[in-house]
């Protein structure tokens, strides 16, 4: 007796069901996100100009305490440091 394979009659296709678009977004997904976000909550309150002066603030702080780490930690290494004597 020969097998036979059970026919499907509504059989799975999905491209019938949507269309893939493989074209590439204007937009970053944090974008997309805040933007959704933005919406939901009734607009945009805050003043971009606003918004990215208190960002650069806050990262030019931050670029000073980095520099003064950095700095502390460059006088401490090389407090310490003794080269080696040469043999001839």
């Amino acid at each position: 007796m020969e097998r036979k394979r059970p026919l499907d009659e509504k059989a799975f296709l999905p491209s019938r069901f949507f269309e893939l678009n493989d074209a590439k977004s204007q937009q970053s997904l944090s974008q997309i996100y805040e933007g959704d976000y933005v919406t939901e909550k009734g607009g945009d309150t805050v003043n971009e100009k606003e918004k990215d002066s208190k960002l650069q603030k806050e990262h030019d702080a931050l670029e000073r305490l980095w520099d003064q780490i950095s700095f502390k930690l460059d006088a401490l290494c090389n407090a310490h440091f003794v080269p080696k004597q040469v043999s001839l």
